[in-house]
């Protein structure tokens, strides 16, 4: 049987990530980068992607790939992945305001794919639907209740495709014995961007990366969750207007700010550099902190799972972060830890701790799948 073709599409700022399934077979993934520099606009990356694919033989022309998926960050309090039409349109320009550097690319992407495959089906993949689940206690700020009201104020929650990808795993897991129980289970999603999730039998119920993509934990080089006075202080002291402030929180600061070398764990765990040593303690003890405060919430475990760039790969930091936890018996084996091994914990562990690389494409391709009927 002939399995359709799906693309799905992921705009940065600065780079447009692109994936070529045939149902849930990735038959190629690449990424454009410098855009804005090097590569003139959105639609100017698509069509290298596009080429890309052509050259590559998997499709003879562009009217093969019958559907697209497009991650998108913000989607407000939709719950759902939605098939692309005018009204989903209007809806993602009225959150751009809530996510300023994702929303404007993510639309930019979607009018570029529609304008080279009028033909496919096209469907929004939100980020934010995961945590839809959470509960309005640990959602509502502490502000004036009509302010909130007004302008969608709560917390949203980011990077739900890939806690979507990680339970769709540790099911499963479950069914072949690895794991025995996923009903309270911690993702850390740590990369260049990076959050946590609780979640309680299948459904988040918090998470760090609130109303915004700068908030919770720190990053590689967003700072993270802040004295809200801050930025006033900095802009009054550092006679900064509040854009640059912002943008020194976005873009200078995280790992890079704290280390003064580099965003990129990888770095920072090579270098004998002492603040680059202190960038690191400071990124596991926020960890750390989080995945105590969450174990709470959830009243027990089952288990905890890191996932994406940092998450996946950096042996260190996990060991840095699940040392503070051996008090309570969550154990971690240290030579499968440095292998990166699907399971990390020891035998007689009493929370199981697993490395799972995510796979957010695989996730948008198959809602694209199902809404599209292909």
């Amino acid at each position: 049987m002939k399995k359709n073709k799906i693309l799905t599409i992921n705009c940065g700022s600065a780079t447009l990530k692109y994936s070529l399934y045939a149902g849930e077979d990735e038959l190629l993934r690449g990424n454009v980068e410098r855009i804005g520099e090097k590569v003139k606009d959105h639609k100017e990356a698509l069509k290298i992607a596009l080429c890309v694919i052509l050259e590559s033989g998997l499709i003879k022309d562009l009217n093969e790939i019958k559907g697209v998926g497009h991650r998108v960050v913000h989607g407000g309090k939709s719950g759902v992945s939605k098939v692309i039409n005018a009204g989903v349109i209007k809806e993602l320009n009225k959150y751009a305001v809530l996510a300023p550097l994702h929303n404007p690319k993510n639309i930019m992407g979607i009018k570029a794919a529609q304008n080279f495959l009028p033909k496919a089906g096209h469907v929004a993949v939100y980020d934010t639907s995961f945590h839809t689940t959470i509960p309005d206690i640990a959602k509502t700020y502490g502000l004036p209740f009509e302010l909130s009201k007004k302008h969608f104020i709560q917390k949203y929650g980011y990077h739900g495709t890939s806690y979507r990808y990680i339970m769709r795993e540790l099911s499963v897991l479950k069914k072949i014995n690895v794991v025995e129980w996923i009903d309270k289970v911690v993702i850390c999603h740590l990369g260049n961007g990076c959050s946590m999730a609780a979640v309680k039998n299948g459904k988040s119920i918090d998470t760090t990366m609130a109303f915004s993509t700068l908030s919770g934990l720190i990053m590689g080089t967003r700072c993270g969750d802040l004295d809200p006075y801050l930025p006033y202080f900095i802009a009054k002291n550092e006679k900064k207007k509040i854009e640059d402030v912002y943008d020194l929180m976005f873009k200078k600061s995280g790992l890079l700010g704290l280390s003064g070398i580099s965003n990129d764990m990888r770095d920072l765990t090579k270098s004998k550099n002492k603040q680059a040593k202190f960038a690191i303690d400071v990124f596991c003890y926020n960890v750390q902190k989080t995945l105590g405060g969450y174990i709470s919430l959830l009243e027990g475990l089952d288990a905890i799972v890191f996932t994406a760039g940092i998450g996946q790969n950096v042996w260190q930091v996990r060991e840095k972060i699940m040392k503070h936890f051996e008090f309570s018996g969550i154990k971690v084996d240290a030579k499968k830890n440095k292998k990166n091994e699907l399971v990390i914990s020891t035998d007689d562990s009493t929370v199981r701790v697993l490395v799972i690389p995510t796979n957010e494409e695989m996730m948008i391709a198959l809602d694209a799948k199902r809404l599209l009927k292909l």
